[in-house]
């Protein structure tokens, strides 16, 4: 009978923890250190393993080669009130999402939907990276339910 060892366990809170504290002594800001710790671990609890914690070691390297910025927002370029074009201006691709995510909900009961565009991402390979914001619940003749 084979005897297997258990690979040891981590409480996600812990890892999120750990790793933002990693990215904070490299020099990110606090809250994008969090943004970027939380989402690559929730990546990995999901099974995207691609875009989770392998990356940090990159990440670590790139900030301490000055790849990315370390502090800051994305940069609104284009405001149409239904629209944004945003410059990421190197920040980690993670805040910029978070970000354009919280400039979006802050427009969703007059913009029943909100595209935006980044540019400039850190670790983005291309130009510009497009998406759109729907809202996450029905909406039936111009009503949330």
């Amino acid at each position: 009978m084979e005897c297997l060892q258990e690979l040891p366990r981590y409480w996600s809170d812990d890892l999120i923890g750990c790793t933002a504290q990693l990215f904070v002594s490299a020099g990110l800001d606090g809250p994008i250190a969090g943004a970027v710790a939380e989402i690559l671990v929730e990546a990995d609890l999901l099974g995207y393993d691609t875009h989770g914690l392998q990356f940090v070691p990159a990440y670590l390297a790139a900030v301490e080669a000055g790849r990315t910025t370390l502090k800051g927002e994305p940069k609104i370029l284009n405001d149409s009130g239904g629209s944004l074009l945003l410059d990421a201006r190197s920040l980690p691709g993670q805040w910029v999402v978070v970000r354009a995510l919280d400039l979006a909900r802050q427009r969703i009961r007059e913009h029943l939907r909100i595209p935006t565009q980044s540019g400039q991402c850190f670790r983005s390979k291309t130009a510009t990276d497009s998406n759109s914001i729907r809202p996450p619940f029905p909406i039936q003749n111009g009503q949330f339910d």
